[in-house]
Protein backbone atom coordinates (compact mmCIF):
# COMPACT_ATOMS: atom_id res chain seq x y z
CA UNK A 1 0.00 0.00 0.00
CA UNK A 2 1.12 3.68 -0.90
CA UNK A 3 1.63 6.10 1.74
CA UNK A 4 0.66 10.08 1.56
CA UNK A 5 3.37 12.02 2.70
CA UNK A 6 2.33 14.53 5.44
CA UNK A 7 3.64 18.36 5.33
CA UNK A 8 2.65 20.83 7.80
CA UNK A 9 3.45 23.63 5.18
CA UNK A 10 1.71 24.44 2.29
CA UNK A 11 4.63 25.62 0.05
CA UNK A 12 5.78 23.01 -2.32
CA UNK A 13 9.56 23.16 -1.47
CA UNK A 14 9.38 22.34 2.05
CA UNK A 15 11.38 19.57 3.27
CA UNK A 16 9.77 18.58 6.21
CA UNK A 17 7.61 15.74 5.04
CA UNK A 18 7.03 12.50 7.15
CA UNK A 19 4.95 9.46 6.91
CA UNK A 20 3.11 8.80 9.63
CA UNK A 21 2.10 5.12 10.73
CA UNK A 22 -1.65 6.44 11.00
CA UNK A 23 -2.71 9.94 12.01
CA UNK A 24 -6.37 11.69 12.09
CA UNK A 25 -6.96 14.82 10.58
CA UNK A 26 -10.13 17.18 10.49
CA UNK A 27 -11.05 19.12 7.30
CA UNK A 28 -9.15 20.04 4.20
CA UNK A 29 -6.30 18.56 3.58
CA UNK A 30 -5.60 16.79 1.05
CA UNK A 31 -3.17 18.73 -2.10
CA UNK A 32 -2.68 16.44 -5.11
CA UNK A 33 -0.13 13.62 -3.63
CA UNK A 34 -0.02 14.85 -0.07
CA UNK A 35 -1.55 15.82 3.01
CA UNK A 36 -0.93 19.23 3.81
CA UNK A 37 -2.28 20.54 7.81
CA UNK A 38 -1.73 19.67 11.27
CA UNK A 39 -3.06 16.50 12.69
CA UNK A 40 -5.28 15.82 15.65
CA UNK A 41 -3.68 12.57 16.61
CA UNK A 42 -0.74 10.85 15.13
CA UNK A 43 0.58 7.39 15.97
CA UNK A 44 3.84 5.84 15.16
CA UNK A 45 5.13 1.76 15.88
CA UNK A 46 8.42 1.83 16.58
CA UNK A 47 10.69 -0.37 15.07
CA UNK A 48 14.28 -0.92 15.40
CA UNK A 49 15.26 0.90 12.15
CA UNK A 50 12.86 4.01 13.12
CA UNK A 51 12.87 4.19 17.08
CA UNK A 52 15.50 6.89 16.94
CA UNK A 53 13.70 8.78 14.34
CA UNK A 54 10.14 8.38 15.93
CA UNK A 55 11.07 8.78 19.41
CA UNK A 56 13.20 12.28 19.49
CA UNK A 57 12.94 13.88 15.94
CA UNK A 58 9.50 13.43 15.18
CA UNK A 59 8.43 14.68 18.82
CA UNK A 60 10.14 17.61 18.77
CA UNK A 61 8.59 17.90 14.74
CA UNK A 62 5.02 17.60 16.10
CA UNK A 63 5.98 19.72 19.28
CA UNK A 64 6.51 23.09 16.89
CA UNK A 65 3.94 21.72 14.53
CA UNK A 66 0.82 22.01 17.31
CA UNK A 67 0.36 18.14 16.76
CA UNK A 68 -2.44 17.37 20.21
CA UNK A 69 -1.57 14.20 20.38
CA UNK A 70 1.27 11.65 19.76
CA UNK A 71 1.28 8.15 20.86
CA UNK A 72 4.38 5.51 20.20
CA UNK A 73 3.59 2.01 20.06
CA UNK A 74 6.40 -0.32 20.89
CA UNK A 75 5.13 -4.01 19.97
CA UNK A 76 8.83 -5.47 21.44
CA UNK A 77 7.80 -4.50 25.09
CA UNK A 78 4.18 -4.36 24.37
CA UNK A 79 3.67 -0.42 25.75
CA UNK A 80 1.89 2.43 24.46
CA UNK A 81 3.21 5.47 25.15
CA UNK A 82 0.79 9.17 24.78
CA UNK A 83 2.36 12.33 24.59
CA UNK A 84 0.01 15.58 24.75
CA UNK A 85 0.85 18.86 23.65
CA UNK A 86 0.45 21.87 26.55
CA UNK A 87 0.51 24.53 24.19
CA UNK A 88 4.19 24.76 24.63
CA UNK A 89 5.68 21.11 24.42
CA UNK A 90 4.64 17.87 23.79
CA UNK A 91 4.73 15.66 27.41
CA UNK A 92 4.50 11.96 28.06
CA UNK A 93 1.66 11.87 30.14
CA UNK A 94 1.02 8.32 30.30
CA UNK A 95 1.89 4.82 29.41
CA UNK A 96 -0.69 1.73 28.47
CA UNK A 97 -0.15 -2.16 28.52
CA UNK A 98 -1.99 -4.89 26.84
CA UNK A 99 -5.08 -4.87 29.25
CA UNK A 100 -5.61 -1.44 29.37
CA UNK A 101 -7.83 0.80 26.84
CA UNK A 102 -6.96 4.16 25.78
CA UNK A 103 -9.06 7.32 24.91
CA UNK A 104 -7.49 10.08 22.15
CA UNK A 105 -8.26 12.97 24.16
CA UNK A 106 -9.38 14.47 21.05
CA UNK A 107 -12.34 12.09 21.15
CA UNK A 108 -12.82 10.47 24.14
CA UNK A 109 -15.61 8.52 23.14
CA UNK A 110 -13.46 6.70 20.78
CA UNK A 111 -12.18 3.49 23.08
CA UNK A 112 -9.05 1.26 22.12
CA UNK A 113 -8.83 -1.84 23.82
CA UNK A 114 -4.85 -2.56 23.86
CA UNK A 115 -5.50 -6.71 23.79
CA UNK A 116 -6.21 -5.89 19.95
CA UNK A 117 -2.74 -4.04 19.46
CA UNK A 118 -1.21 -6.73 21.56
CA UNK A 119 -2.93 -9.52 20.85
CA UNK A 120 -0.03 -11.78 21.37
CA UNK A 121 0.20 -10.58 25.18
CA UNK A 122 -3.24 -12.25 26.33
CA UNK A 123 -1.95 -15.80 25.43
Amino acid sequence: MASLDLTFDVDDRTRTVVQPDLFIMCGDSLRENRIVGTPLLVVEIISPSTATNDTIRKVLLYQRSGVQEYWIVEPDIQILNVYLHDGALVRWVADYRPRDSVRPSMFPELVVPLNAVFPAALS
